[in-house]
């Protein structure tokens, strides 16, 4: 479960599980800084909540960047 917090905040379920193996909480901001390649994984790391499976969410911060 990705969940963004702010203004156009929410929670993003992804898979077919009616449970997220893990959670990941960061804000919408964060979200755009890495998905835009504009902080590393290290960075996001640091401002980002995650519970239950961290090799799940460690996989999700490395491979969310996407070229705009």
């Amino acid at each position: 479960l990705l969940r963004l917090t702010g203004e156009a905040g929410g929670d993003y379920l992804f898979g077919a599980q009616r449970e997220p193996d893990c959670i990941l909480e960061m804000s919408v901001f964060t979200f755009a800084l890495r998905s835009s390649g504009r902080i590393t994984v290290a960075e996001t790391e640091a401002r980002v909540d995650v519970q239950g499976d961290r090799r799940l969410a460690d996989w999700f911060m490395r491979n969310m960047e996407v070229p705009y």
